[in-house]
């Protein structure tokens, strides 16, 4: 499958670093986000179809890693 835009995502505790590229890899948008879903909805409303994400596997405090 194809998609118009790709999503990154970098979680952290408070805030995640979100960056959506077209097709071509040109970065349409880059920030800091709070991880709140009116936050996060409202940075990705621009780009409501045709988009996936990738997000980080981050550590947890008892050591195991999961997809946050």
């Amino acid at each position: 499958m194809s998609y118009d835009y790709h999503i990154g995502v970098d979680y952290h505790k408070a805030y995640s670093h979100i960056v959506v590229q077209d097709t071509t890899g040109r970065t349409l948008r880059s920030g800091r986000v709070r991880n709140d879903r009116q936050s996060v909805c409202g940075f990705l409303s621009p780009y409501p179809e045709n988009a996936h994400a990738a997000m980080e596997a981050t550590p947890q405090p008892d050591g195991d890693v999961r997809l946050a």
